[in-house]
């Protein structure tokens, strides 16, 4: 199982999705997804993500490991 603090976006995937949160028509729900990878990244814990975006810890676990699934 892999541990906030061994968390990394793959390569390119920062640039790609820092300009899909500039898109006016992005859904709301994509971009708490990306803004939660982002946020990963960036090596903030999963409590305090789910603070700031309004989602429990459980949902950004989900998203950590979704996207290291891709």
């Amino acid at each position: 199982m892999t541990t906030v603090d061994a968390f990394r976006l793959k390569r390119g995937d920062r640039a790609r999705l820092e300009k899909w949160l500039k898109t006016p028509t992005m859904a709301q729900g994509e971009a708490t997804r990306a803004r939660i990878v982002l946020a990963l990244d960036d090596g903030e814990g999963a409590a305090q993500i789910a603070a700031a975006q309004r989602v429990t810890p459980k949902t950004v676990y989900r998203w950590m490991h979704r996207y290291e699934q891709m």
